[in-house]
């Protein structure tokens, strides 16, 4: 974790005599966001440069004012690093034995004040699962219609096409598996997806000198730019059982 502090002084006439009158104005702005903001909060936008100038007036003995500047100090506004997963699903999800292709869906949200690409990690073999879905792809959502569509919304690969995420807006993520065969009824399973800021995670604080946008330095938040949520599967294995009658009428 790296602290980092900000100091300016204003300029301020050096007065001795008594009598004269003081009046110190002065505008400042914050160029370190904390990482306690509200996730509700709008954030002011990683790499906005703040201009601070302190001005000073007083009255001498025979009541001239007079106003002095400080000269400006400019402050970048770092980026936060903050990021929250979801899952999008209403509950848990139906599937069968066996199914090829189920989707589980998820929300994950820039919760920074800065552009961000986040790189994605799905998991079937969580502990305490009844069974173990395949994952067979990430992919993430290219018209925002929210529903999987295998031509249009193409296959995720880390390091490739990490989403490109607006500060405090959302991308829809499919996650696709495999359900094996020969489950009980009712077998339930998590699988879960895994977001993490592609510039950095760590604690709250850590510091990763100029790689903020905008050219600040970025700065990891409350969620430590790394965040895992679980969609679930449940196994509805109940079957159809045909039975065939025949009536034969006595022609006699």
């Amino acid at each position: 974790m790296t602290k980092r502090t900000h100091s300016e002084r204003a300029l301020c006439p050096k007065l001795t005599r008594p009598g004269l009158r003081i009046g110190l104005a002065a505008t400042s702005g914050l160029g370190l966001l904390s990482a306690a903001v509200p996730a509700s909060a709008e954030l002011t936008r990683a790499g906005v440069v703040i201009n601070n100038t302190a001005t000073a007036s007083f009255d001498d003995p025979t009541g001239t004012t007079t106003t002095v500047q400080s000269n400006t100090v400019s402050l970048r506004v770092d980026e936060l690093l903050d990021v929250a997963v979801a899952s999008a699903n209403s509950g848990d999800v139906a599937t069968r034995p066996a199914v090829q292709g189920e989707v589980l869906t998820f929300r994950v949200t820039n919760a920074g004040n800065g552009e961000e690409n986040f790189r994605l990690t799905a998991n079937g073999a969580v502990g305490g699962n009844g069974f173990t879905p395949a994952i067979v792809r990430i992919a993430v959502d290219s018209d925002g219609d929210g529903l999987y569509d295998p031509a249009r919304d193409v296959a995720y690969v880390a390091g490739t096409n990490d989403p490109l995420i607006a500060p405090e807006a959302s991308v829809t993520v499919f996650v696709i598996v495999n359900v094996p065969a020969g489950l009980s009824d009712a077998a339930r399973a998590a699988v879960s997806l895994q977001a993490q800021a592609v510039t950095g995670t760590g604690p709250a604080g850590t510091t990763f000198a100029g790689r903020g946008t905008g050219g600040g330095d970025a700065i990891t938040g409350a969620t430590t730019a790394d965040r895992t949520a679980s969609g679930f599967l449940r196994v509805s294995a109940a079957s159809v059982e045909v039975i065939k009658s025949a009536t034969v009428a006595d022609q006699y």
